[in-house]
């Protein structure tokens, strides 16, 4: 039913949407919606103006961080040159993000004279958000950094997806499936993998995805040119790939281009799919993965059973395996281990501090704090929990903690500490 409102909402709210108040950077503008408190950052290249309907990139930050989002997708759309916009109110867990993404859409389209090529893409829980709005709209292409989506679901988009991941990143598993037999991944799946952990991945890379799913746009005359010289790039790319040893990412750019129709790689794929060493890597990724699996299993259960003393031993072994596994794929698996621990502790402490299972959550806070003690997840929950057993001080001295570490979601920090949030040392009403 919400789906059904959406869509018969849309045409009306997007009338709605006008500049309020904008100030120019250079070419990156911030507008804000008037009746709709919807701010987003708007992104020209400087090379545009010959364009008349240039392609529009949406961009999704999980933390509705626009500048960051946009900060990554420059050097994409200048190269491509297309508009980005991103928004600085949608966020995880935001109830309204499809009808929010088609306002600004709306508005872009009409004030920046964006053509029909639309591509969205994400990070994290913006990765989940911009699949599931390729679900329901037509958009040309995806790319999802840090996360993805069933199989039956990347089927149902309507365009291609490019998924962006690290090695180190907890959401691995989703995208590394889709490696081990390419014949049974969707058709309109293209990977590309980094060294990274769960952030957003550098500009390069993102360049990188924009580039692959450009070959199958219809208008080309903004960025015709750009497309060809990416095409023939990506050979001297191949060639560095292969001569740094890094056999699976040559793999996954050789099947990725094959597949947008550059016949050059169609051998390259052939070749690397009977190569030795090729497929020893894959095995001993695929044993990492199983390792990981059943670590896994076992600290869920563990997370029921043990208490912080076992924590305490088990948590300092892993840290220390990590610093000194010299196994690759295994220091990756130690290292994915230890991002799911954080982001399981995390889901776990939310939800019992809400539900005012105390103890349980004095626990996990305990074990949260041992594997991510800089994390500003855990020090806000700290001061929500120090608040919760009448410990202001402690709760007023955490929640500073966790300004400083960088927690920024200021709706949430109303709703908990109403009593402090405007109290608090270096925060003023209204900022």
């Amino acid at each position: 039913m919400k789906l059904i409102y959406f869509l018969l909402s849309a045409p009306i709210i997007l009338l709605t949407c006008k500049p309020n108040r904008s100030s120019q950077h250079g070419t990156e503008i911030t507008d804000t919606c008037k009746g709709s408190d919807l701010t987003f950052q708007i992104y020209t290249p400087e090379n545009i103006s010959p364009c008349k309907n240039p392609p529009l990139i949406m961009v999704l930050d999980p933390h509705a961080d626009g500048k960051l989002a946009i900060s990554k997708f420059k050097k994409a759309a200048d190269r491509f040159s297309c508009i980005v916009v991103s928004s600085n109110t949608i966020k995880n867990n935001s109830q309204d993000y499809i009808a929010d993404i088609n306002e600004i859409l709306e508005y872009v389209k009409m004030k920046h004279r964006a053509g029909k090529d639309i591509f969205i893409a994400g990070f994290s829980g913006g990765a989940r958000m911009a699949i599931n709005y390729a679900r329901y709209f037509t958009v040309n292409g995806v790319i999802s950094c840090g996360a993805l989506a069933p199989e039956q679901q990347i089927k149902s988009i309507t365009g291609d997806l490019y998924c962006i991941v690290g090695y180190a990143d907890f959401n691995f598993i989703e995208a590394a499936q889709f490696i081990f037999s390419p014949e049974k991944a969707p058709s309109n799946l293209y990977l590309g993998f980094t060294d990274d952990s769960h952030q957003w991945p550098d500009d390069h890379m993102l360049e990188h995805a924009l580039g692959v799913l450009f070959q199958h746009i219809e208008s080309k005359d903004c960025a015709s040119g750009a497309i060809d010289d990416f095409r023939k790039s990506m050979l001297s790319v191949y060639d560095s790939l292969i001569s740094r040893d890094k056999r699976i990412e040559a793999a996954l750019l050789a099947r990725n281009l094959s597949k947008t129709g550059f016949t050059r790689f169609d051998q390259y794929v052939a070749d690397l799919e009977k190569n030795p060493e090729l497929n020893s890597e894959l095995n001993q990724l695929r044993e990492s993965i199983r390792f990981e699996l059943a670590v896994h299993n076992a600290y869920y259960t563990a997370l029921r059973d043990e208490d912080l003393v076992w924590w305490e031993s088990e948590i300092a072994s892993l840290l220390k395996s990590i610093e000194t596994e010299k196994d690759l794929y295994k220091n990756l698996a130690l290292r994915r281990i230890k991002g799911f621990l954080g982001i399981v502790c995390y889901s776990l402490v939310n939800n019992n501090l809400r539900k005012e299972n105390l103890e349980d959550a004095k626990k996990l806070l305990g074990i949260y704090k041992l594997i991510e003690p800089e994390n500003p997840d855990m020090f806000y929950f700290s001061a929500l929990y120090e608040l919760k057993t009448n410990k202001k001080d402690a709760a007023r001295d955490y929640l500073e903690k966790a300004l400083k570490a960088g927690y920024k979601d200021t709706i949430i920090i109303e709703n908990d500490f109403p009593d402090y949030y405007f109290n608090l040392r270096g925060i003023t009403k209204g900022s």
